[in-house]
């Protein structure tokens, strides 16, 4: 009876230690000398740490992502990388469910807290940030920076919000099916802004009267949850902060997807937005070099960064020719790779 007691324990102690998912995708412990505070010091031949932030309805883990990383880690031997996970100590369909569901400003903090703790990334990273993730690691900069992103590269990011939601993927995915549908019930109620993913970065250009009210009303109470795609991009109100910390990335680069048809406008990937229908029927796009509150009072630091030559986009080097998160990446000279080797990689 004993012994039968001993191996159940055993057995017990063995699952626990491998159903736990960790909170990030390294290749194990690394080699690097520690410092004085016990923290470990990268010598200078190793690659810059990465950072990558998944999309809607991907995981830490998912496929795609694991896959990616196992690739870049061919590409760079003994670069370091983290993949983000929100809940870090969730399930996958919890971390699943976190696309759709909670505060984007919160889950950006539980974020912020968690890189901080990553000893591989105190002496700065790169990022990569895929569709809504790539959002998301631009409000991390902006917002917090510490540690500091170098490289910050977005692909296929509704940088400028979306005007129509999301599109689900598959007809039998519900948690997608219900966030969408109640959303679309009333996207600038309070809970949504406060409890729906997508609702906080939704801005229909020929409801701007509503977005723009719904943000006032709020300003106060709601400064961190309801003003969330405002805030981000001060539309209303300049952020000193968002404008050095955009101003001292090393390159931001936005990636667009040529054929995307799940970003509306797909333009918002490069920070193109819509002219309302009331001023011009035909909705011409309006790019980011004629956003005032962008580009002609530079609220976040996107025109410094661009008179530094460290902002690239719209051209045929930062596009991908193919439908939303189209990678190419099976192809050794897809957009993917070119842009990852070209952009990630450089020795600390």
């Amino acid at each position: 009876m004993f012994f039968l007691s001993l191996l159940l324990l055993i057995v017990i102690a063995l699952a626990s230690s491998t159903s736990a998912r960790p909170a990030s995708l390294s290749s194990g412990s690394s080699q690097w000398p520690l410092n004085k505070q016990g923290l470990q010091e990268p010598s200078h031949d190793t690659p810059r740490p990465l950072v990558i932030w998944h999309g809607l309805g991907h995981t830490a883990t998912s496929e795609g992502i694991s896959g990616l990383v196992t690739d870049i880690k061919e590409m760079y031997p003994g670069i370091y990388v983290h993949s983000v996970q929100v809940p870090s100590a969730g399930s996958i369909d919890d971390e699943r469910k976190a696309g759709f569901y909670g505060n984007a400003s919160s889950q950006v903090d539980i974020v912020a807290e968690t890189l901080r703790e990553v000893p591989e990334l105190t002496g700065g990273f790169d990022a990569i940030g895929f569709s809504q993730g790539g959002l998301f690691m631009r409000d991390y900069v902006q917002r917090y920076n510490h540690p500091p992103v170098r490289n910050l590269l977005t692909f296929g990011s509704p940088h400028m919000g979306v005007a129509r939601l999301i599109p689900c993927r598959s007809s039998f995915d519900l948690v997608c099916i219900i966030a969408k549908r109640t959303a679309e019930r009333g996207v600038y109620t309070e809970w949504a802004q406060n409890n729906l993913i997508q609702a906080s970065y939704f801005r229909d250009h020929d409801r701007l009267d509503v977005f723009h009210e719904m943000n006032n009303i709020h300003a106060l109470a709601l400064a961190r949850t309801s003003r969330y795609l405002t805030r981000l991009n001060g539309e209303l109100e300049a952020q000193p902060l968002a404008a050095d910390n955009i101003g001292n990335l090393s390159n931001f680069v936005m990636v667009n997807f040529e054929q995307d048809q799940t970003i509306y406008p797909k333009d918002s990937s490069t920070f193109g937005s819509l002219t309302p229908t009331r001023i011009n029927t035909t909705n011409p796009l309006i790019p980011l070099v004629d956003n005032t509150f962008l580009w002609k009072h530079d609220h976040i630091g996107l025109k410094r960064l661009a008179e530094k030559k460290a902002l690239h986009y719209g051209t045929a080097e930062e596009s991908c020719p193919g439908a939303h998160m189209d990678l190419e990446w099976e192809n050794e000279s897809g957009c993917g790779r070119r842009l990852v080797q070209k952009w990630i990689g450089s020795s600390l």
